[in-house]
């Protein structure tokens, strides 16, 4: 797609203006990231800098840490099983979780017999396909930064190698196209992903805003701040950037910003009808109501 055109689309007909970002946690976290809903009422999250798991139970208004040394966790998702799937930057890896907390199995590990860099978000489609970013923050110099597929045999194939620091990866709500962004790019990037779970035609999809580097402050000059992603049943995608919360519809129009207090990390729908915004920002997990229900990805 082009780059963002309605500039006249408002954010309220997502969001109510007296809406805020709400903190949930009292007291700090080190470094929230990858949320994701378990559709039994629990937000499951990160701290990357602790290398623990935490749930959030959403009727109970309470949170327990689930999993410790996890090995750097980060993108997480969840299997209609209720398996948690995440990527693990330290362990640079993609696994599969057991009820306890622990990693059980390891779905990829390397790719052509060499490592990954640090595994950082993912997505799983409803035909059982896992695609994951490979971003190279630590300069491990393992791969190209990359975005692979694991076919539902388990088959590892690289898809992307153009974006700079790939990071946040979403579904559209048919799982027609894969969006993916790059935290050092300003654009995000699209492929079709055919019946087979493969993907082509690569293409622009939007073109996010600059940061706003007066709230979120002390970051590189070339740095967009793109992260993880969500949608909501109508198309409209959720991106989590150095301006905030960017939102675009289905086309790639640029719709509007929800300020987040602290620099969003993630983002991922759940609650009542899937109505509610969790965002993961730096040392918090924030929550707000939507008009419009999201979707979770949460398929096998």
């Amino acid at each position: 797609m082009s780059a963002p055109s309605n500039e006249n689309a408002s954010i309220q007909t997502l969001v109510d203006p007296n809406e805020n970002p709400r903190i949930i946690n009292e007291q700090p976290y080190v470094f929230t990231e990858g949320p994701s809903y378990d559709g039994k009422g629990k937000i499951y999250f990160v701290d990357n800098e602790q290398s623990w798991i935490i749930s959030y139970d959403i009727q109970t208004n309470t949170l327990s840490t689930w999993a410790t040394e996890t090995q750097g966790a980060n993108g997480t998702a969840f299997l209609t099983s209720g398996e948690l799937v995440s990527c693990r930057g330290l362990a640079r890896d993609v696994v599969l979780w057991g009820p306890n907390g622990k990693a059980e199995q390891v779905l990829a590990l390397e790719y052509e017999g060499r490592r990954f860099n640090a595994p950082n978000d993912l997505v799983i489609s409803r035909t059982g396909w896992i695609y994951f970013t490979d971003p190279d923050f630590e300069q491990c110099h393992s791969m190209p930064e990359s975005v692979y597929s694991i076919s539902p045999q388990g088959v590892v194939r690289r898809i992307d190698e153009g974006i700079a620091r790939p990071n946040g990866i979403v579904l559209t709500p048919d799982e027609r196209v894969l969006i993916i962004n790059g935290t050092t790019q300003r654009e995000l990037i699209a492929h079709d992903v055919g019946t087979d779970g493969r993907v082509s035609n690569r293409r622009t999809f939007a073109l996010v805003r600059d940061p706003d580097r007066q709230t979120y402050s002390g970051y590189p000059e070339q740095w967009f701040g793109c992260d993880g992603m969500a949608v909501d049943i109508e198309g409209h995608l959720y991106v989590t950037t150095g301006a905030g919360i960017q939102v675009f519809d289905y086309r790639g129009n640029f719709v509007g910003i929800i300020k987040v207090q602290q620099k969003p990390t993630n983002v991922c729908f759940g609650g009542i009808e899937n109505r509610t915004l969790f965002v993961t920002a730096q040392s918090s997990l924030y929550c707000m109501q939507c008009k419009i229900p999201g979707i979770v990805f949460q398929q096998r």
